[in-house]
């Protein structure tokens, strides 16, 4: 599922970034690309596509939190990848059939091992 990243309301590009979540990691990032702005100093933002296979975690907001920031979405996301690109911490709005979902493919019930190792025999 291809989700748009929030950020609070300092950290304003004009450019909308979207992450890929598949089978509980997340797969590619799509958006600005930063690495002209730290080495030359220049803010011209870059649209790329970013290849990534890293893990993350989902932690809630409250109310509070999200009326402090500005932001609509209701999920941080924790992923080393995203918070080293940005120093800044990222956000995602889920609905709960989404989180589920996630949260389903993180497992590693009976099921999943089976298709892995019929994965490996294939």
């Amino acid at each position: 599922m291809k989700k748009e990243l929030h950020f609070d309301e300092i950290f304003d590009i004009g450019i909308s970034m979207y992450i890929l979540i598949e089978n509980g990691k997340i797969r590619k990032y799509e958006g600005a690309d930063f690495i002209p702005l730290m080495v030359y100093g220049k803010p011209q933002f870059e649209f790329k596509t970013f290849e990534i296979d890293s893990d993350f975690e989902l932690i809630k907001l409250s109310k509070h939190e999200r009326k402090k920031l500005n932001i609509s979405a209701n999920y941080r996301v924790e992923c080393d990848y995203l918070f080293a690109k940005f120093i800044k911490h990222s956000y995602i709005k889920l609905n709960p059939f989404e989180k589920f979902k996630i949260d389903y493919s993180k497992k590693q019930t009976l099921f999943h091992k089976m298709i892995f190792i019929k994965d490996l025999m294939d």
